[in-house]
């Protein structure tokens, strides 16, 4: 009689186990996910900028009258500076330059500049 008791004690804790392991197993891989979901956001938004912060060193070095907004693409010479280009504005005023530019791949970001 103890025997079976005890079997069935040991069985009762075996199950309770794999009960509480499936539940932090399953919290893990939910956690996981959406660390992965922010972590590939965060990537997209940050090679966003990066294009945009490369964009705005290159026009502070380049000549303006060249640059042209083509089918969503900015092109200069002839050549394609940067993609998927929303918006681009450029007034010249005295030494300054003010550069209004939005860049929608995942998500749209915008920047203004003053360059000299």
């Amino acid at each position: 009689m103890i025997r079976k008791s005890y079997k069935a004690i040991i069985l009762f804790e075996l199950l309770i186990s794999i009960v509480i392991l499936s539940i932090i197993v399953i919290y893990s891989l939910n956690f996981s996910f959406t660390l992965y979901q922010q972590n590939n956001k965060n990537l997209q938004l940050n090679i966003s900028k990066m294009d945009l912060e490369s964009t705005k060193l290159f026009l502070q070095e380049n000549n303006f009258t060249n640059i042209v907004l083509k089918d969503n693409n900015l092109i200069y010479n002839n050549n394609i500076l940067l993609n998927n280009v929303t918006k681009f504005k450029y007034i010249k005023n005295n030494n300054l330059i003010f550069v209004d530019i939005c860049i929608k791949r995942k998500y749209e970001i915008c920047k203004n500049w003053v360059l000299n």
